[in-house]
């Protein structure tokens, strides 16, 4: 990439990540303790029940926030050409709607696969990180400390993207340039997943997982970290 690109070809595809990073992080943890009041009501005997149902009802929210980013994004980082002579955002954004419009052939290209990485991955993360905590409060008589929520935060971010990393590299592909042009190859996640497993191994769904590990596994867990101590600030407060 460095040779044939450049080194600001790093930053391909920046705007969109920046402009829509800190409102997804806002939005995914208000529709989380949205959702977890509202299910709470309905489920009140299985706070396991409750983060599960909140969580992937907050993945499904997060993924029609998200899509059209991630595809503008997406289609920046896919072109080769060096920074100077690629299209920038709004370029893309023209190109994509003048091929595929708002729908699911343009910018809200990879829905389906988005909802299905966003969902998993909220499941996993919020429910390991609140049940753990819960799991310290029920049995060991005591809220958890500091360290231990690190370690909550480090595993069920670690866990979170591991487990859903294939997803993650279908939808990118969905969202991506097809391989030859006028033939769509990759439309669904599952077969997607199929597909690369088929002609490139297994090895080829985790391809790139260590890199994302190092992003989110300390972001994951500073952002449970900084939600939770705000909330217990807030609650201080009778609003």
């Amino acid at each position: 990439m460095y040779k044939h690109e450049g080194p600001l070809s790093y930053w391909k595809g920046v705007l969109p990540a920046v402009i829509i990073h800190a409102p997804r992080r806002a939005f995914k943890f208000f529709m989380f303790e949205e959702y977890k009041n509202y299910f709470s009501r309905r489920l009140p005997h299985s706070s396991s029940q409750v983060y599960v149902c909140g969580a992937a009802a907050t993945g499904l929210s997060e993924a029609l926030l998200i899509t059209p980013f991630e595809v503008i994004k997406i289609t920046q980082q896919a072109n080769r050409a060096k920074i100077n002579s690629s299209p920038s955002a709004w370029s893309a954004v023209e190109k994509i709607l003048s091929e595929g419009g708002f729908g699911r052939r343009g910018l809200y290209r990879g829905l389906t696969a988005t909802m299905m990485r966003s969902s998993s991955f909220n499941v996993l993360f919020f429910g390991i990180f609140y049940s753990s905590k819960d799991f310290i409060s029920i049995h060991a008589n005591r809220k958890a400390t500091f360290l231990e929520k690190v370690l909550f935060g480090l595993t069920a971010s670690i866990t979170a993207t591991t487990f859903t990393y294939p997803i993650d590299l279908a939808k990118s592909k969905i969202q991506g340039p097809q391989p030859e042009p006028n033939k769509i190859k990759y439309k669904w996640a599952t077969s997607t997943i199929v597909t690369t497993y088929k002609e490139d191994g297994f090895r080829a769904l985790y391809r790139g997982l260590g890199v994302q590990l190092l992003k989110v596994g300390p972001g994951g867990t500073a952002m449970l970290l900084i939600i939770e101590y705000i909330n217990k600030y807030l609650s201080e407060f009778d609003f």
